[in-house]
């Protein structure tokens, strides 16, 4: 009797120090972040990235006007805005 006691103490104590490091890993730990693939519909790539904790931005690739237009998302005033743009053709060229 004894000894089926001191078994589930400890399997009990255990459990428990694997279920505090869990615990505390999870307030440790960085905050995860999931990659969106990009999406291609006609002549159009998007595809979203984080700036910031607090900021995401939508990459939106023209392929026909080689541009790249870069968005963020205002809460305030529930839109897009255009952040940058950038001539895709002119930032791949080759320079001397």
């Amino acid at each position: 009797m004894k000894n089926t006691q001191n078994v589930t103490i400890a399997v009990l104590t255990v459990t428990a120090c694997i279920l505090l490091a869990m615990v505390l890993g999870s307030f440790l730990a960085e905050r995860a972040t999931a990659g969106v693939p990009s999406i291609k519909q006609g002549d159009y790539i998007m595809g979203t990235g984080a700036y910031s904790n607090d900021r995401d931005l939508l990459y939106l690739i023209d392929i026909a006007a080689r541009r790249l237009n870069v968005y963020w998302p205002n809460i305030n005033t529930n839109s897009l805005e255009l952040v940058d743009k950038v001539d895709l053709q002119q930032a791949f060229s080759e320079k001397p």
